[in-house]
């Protein structure tokens, strides 16, 4: 694990080969993710090969392989934000506990606000989101 000098690991799990310029929190990080300066993931699971871009805050979230979090997101709430947050309207059954889940190679445009029990399919990219704000409850998936 390659570490910057603004680093912070705590009470997380972080797999060989990844670089960390951020902050980790109850988190699990698999190989090859990169989390990059000002940037921090907690009470999260990221799989291989994604990047967490610059100042991204991912609270409460899975993030499938090879994902890009563009620069400044902010991905998921923390669980005493999500009081009362909608269940997502697709399942409501199973998404309803303040997650969010991300599938693998999906690129989040820098700057994007993507609230809790959200899922964002697999493969989707910047021309599928209509705006720069995913609610709560919502579910995106690739045309």
């Amino acid at each position: 694990v390659l570490s910057g000098s603004e680093a912070s690991i705590q009470n997380s799990i972080v797999s060989p080969g990844c670089r960390v310029e951020g902050k980790i929190v109850n988190s699990i990080i698999s190989p090859m993710v990169e989390v990059q300066a000002g940037a921090e993931v907690h009470d999260s699971i990221i799989l291989d090969g994604t990047v967490v871009g610059k100042d991204t805050i991912v609270h409460r979230s899975i993030v499938d392989k090879r994902v890009h979090l563009g620069e400044g997101s902010k991905i998921g709430h923390s669980l005493t934000d999500c009081c009362g947050a909608e269940a997502n309207r697709h399942v409501p059954t199973l998404l309803d506990c303040c997650l969010t889940v991300i599938g693998k190679k999906t690129e989040i445009p820098a700057g994007m606000k993507i609230g809790t029990n959200v899922i964002i399919y697999p493969e989707v990219n910047e021309s599928h989101f209509t705006n720069l704000e995913v609610s709560h409850g919502t579910t995106v998936v690739p045309d």
